[in-house]
């Protein structure tokens, strides 16, 4: 795993996959609202959770209130039945000691750690920054790289194989630790159609915040810049919880909570990524051969390489199409129209100059070697 920053509020997250199979995956595991410090935490499961993903040696993204961090004497939500014994004497110094204790083990599966509501309120109330602290000191004892992002902002998660080579486009991630009410109702669904409109370039938008958890794709219709048409759909998690609700007293109690979604989420990173998400990548790129599609237009239709399609076809005793035949036939037809120049026509197709070139020159050979009685077959003479 590699972790860069790219500006302030955007990091680039990078797995790398062990082996140049085309069917491998790769779990990343994104949580939100931990609320470590609560007696209400659910270390257990949080502990479970931090032990799949060292085991699976997946990517972590902690998406803000990992510290609740509410027994401050100036905290309108302090209780002293909530305040743990260990946090007696010197309270947010044991907070982040104890968090410190408590990472360690996981300390490098961690790349992003984001700002959550409770820990901005320690820095407008309390003048100090816990997410900062831990941070320094997990980096000094671990040599770790986990990176301190904002309350909201974008992480674009790349995959590398064996080569040291990019698989696929990264998948682009917008994230907010969230906003507003609890949503008890619409479980943030308004929230994720408004987002839908104000962040049109993510892939994935991640939330937390409201103790809930949704799922909800938005489908899209999309067009590239050469103008071919196709489909897609935007996901958007609402992040669940690691904190349980008191079910008798205490502040939440009196604003009329409910039980809370428990847990974390895991994203499946693929080697390669297409436009209909459920559909498996080697069963579309053979059903695309079948309709009679050329290599050129199925690495437009879902982003796979020749070089991987190719793999596909001997693996599965699949005919391989041409890389570039029909795109080289149109050519000529249009050439021969006399219509559009050479540059024009590169435009149009979405090909270089050079291959508009060569296929006007390839032709003008077929015919010289035809005229001498030479015998041209495939490009063999």
């Amino acid at each position: 795993m590699y972790v860069n920053r790219i500006n302030e509020g955007v990091v680039r997250v990078g797995v790398n996959f062990k082996t140049d199979s085309l069917k491998e995956k790769i779990k990343i595991l994104v949580m939100s609202d931990q609320h470590f410090d609560s007696k209400q935490c659910d270390r257990k499961m949080l502990k479970s959770h931090f032990d799949q993903a060292k085991e699976l040696n997946s990517p972590v993204l902690m998406l803000g209130d990992w510290f609740d961090a509410m027994q401050t004497r100036n905290d309108k939500r302090s209780m002293k039945s909530s305040l743990k014994a260990a946090y007696l004497n010197a309270y947010l110094d044991d907070l982040v000691d104890e968090t410190v204790e408590f990472l360690e083990p996981y300390s490098k599966n961690i790349a992003v750690w984001a700002w959550g509501n409770h820990e901005s309120a320690i820095l407008r109330n309390n003048e100090t920054r816990l997410i900062t602290r831990a941070i320094e000191i997990l980096r000094l004892k671990t040599k770790s790289n986990i990176m301190e992002m904002p309350y909201r902002g974008w992480i674009f998660l790349e995959a590398k194989d064996p080569r040291n080579k990019i698989r696929s486009k990264a998948v682009k991630i917008a994230y907010t630790h969230g906003d507003g009410g609890s949503a008890p109702v619409t479980r943030g669904a308004i929230k994720s159609a408004r987002r839908a409109v104000m962040w049109p370039d993510a892939d994935l938008f991640l939330s937390g915040h409201i103790h809930a958890q949704l799922t909800m794709p938005i489908p899209r219709y999309r067009i590239t810049e050469r103008g071919y048409e196709y489909e897609d759909e935007q996901i958007h998690a609402q992040l669940p919880t690691y904190k349980t609700k008191s079910k008798h007293d205490g502040w939440e109690v009196e604003k009329g909570f409910g039980p809370p979604n428990m847990g974390g989420l895991w994203i499946e990173l693929m080697t390669e990524r297409n436009g209909d998400h459920m559909m498996d990548i080697t069963e579309k790129i053979i059903q695309l051969r079948r309709e009679g599609k050329t290599g050129t237009e199925i690495f437009r239709l879902t982003n796979v390489s020749y070089y991987h399609q190719s793999k596909i076809y001997r693996d599965e005793n699949v005919p391989t199409p041409s890389r570039y035949g029909q795109t080289r036939q149109t050519i000529l037809a249009m050439l021969a129209e006399g219509k559009l120049n050479q540059n024009q026509i590169a435009k149009k197709l979405g090909v270089s100059r050079q291959f508009v070139s060569q296929a006007k020159l390839s032709e003008l050979a077929k015919k010289e070697l035809a005229a001498i009685g030479w015998l041209f077959s495939d490009g063999l003479c």
